[in-house]
């Protein structure tokens, strides 16, 4: 089922990283507005900017306004969860991870629960503290390190030694000020790289030449256009092929 969007209205609550997914969407929907939370104790100018001068965009400051204007709600990223619960119990439409964010949000709660389900997990340690951390470090080779929540804190590394990420805990230890006591790690072992051998199977080897990715990156659905019928009988595999014939792929 095809649907007309160029009455529709949609907006994308954002937090800066996905202003791309707003210009996708306004190649369809008649109007995307496109928030990003700005407001501080002492808010900043350049926070307005993210967005701003966008063709098909509408940069908004606050999407309350508009709530009685916007068909569907869009949180490309992982937080607000309960902003989400909230607007399909009104009744709106929403695109977004709801309630799912805390296994992207909570590690050691994500990897119990994929515990839960049968899905196989490597063992990890929660560790309280940032010299607990180094202690653990000094004792264990080839760790991976990462935290909860706050990915503005630190980005998940790899501890191969101790020596090798002391200068870069040191600096964690900076930024971090009086939370090092207190910051929760989840640590686990590094997976080594394996190489399986025997006969190779080539229908188990992906032969769509990036189709899947090349579609939804020119505003198409993604599948796979090749091999499923279900893609190949779509007017959207005529439309990539004529993409890729111009850009000469």
């Amino acid at each position: 089922m095809v649907f007309n969007l160029k009455s529709k209205c949609a907006i994308v609550m954002d937090n800066g990283i996905f202003t791309a997914m707003a210009e996708t969407l306004a190649k369809d929907f008649g109007r995307v507005l496109y928030y990003v939370p700005w407001t501080s104790g002492m808010p900043k100018s350049n926070a307005l900017l993210i967005g701003e001068g966008i063709d098909g965009i509408e940069r908004v400051t606050s999407p309350w306004p508009h709530f009685d204007e916007i068909d569907i709600w869009i949180f490309p990223d992982v937080y607000e969860g309960e902003l989400q619960e909230w607007l399909a119990a009104q009744g709106k439409r929403v695109w977004g991870c709801h309630g799912g964010a805390v296994l992207e949000l909570d590690r050691p709660a994500s990897k119990e629960e994929s515990k839960k389900l049968g899905i196989d997990i490597g063992p990890y340690k929660v560790i309280t503290g940032l010299d607990a951390l180094r202690k653990h470090l000094k004792a264990h080779d080839d760790q991976w390190v990462k935290i909860s929540g706050t990915r503005g804190d630190m980005e998940t590394f790899g501890a191969k030694t101790y020596e090798k990420v002391e200068p870069r805990l040191d600096e964690l230890e900076h930024n971090l000020g009086a939370l090092k006591k207190i910051m929760t790690f989840t640590v686990e072992e590094g997976i080594n790289d394996a190489v399986e051998t025997g006969a190779l199977n080539p229908k188990s080897i992906c032969r769509t030449f990036s189709d899947c990715t090349t579609a939804p990156r020119n505003g198409l659905i993604s599948g796979c256009y090749p091999l499923d019928k279900y893609y190949t009988a779509k007017p959207e595999f005529q439309k990539l092929k004529e993409i890729k014939k111009s850009a000469g792929v």
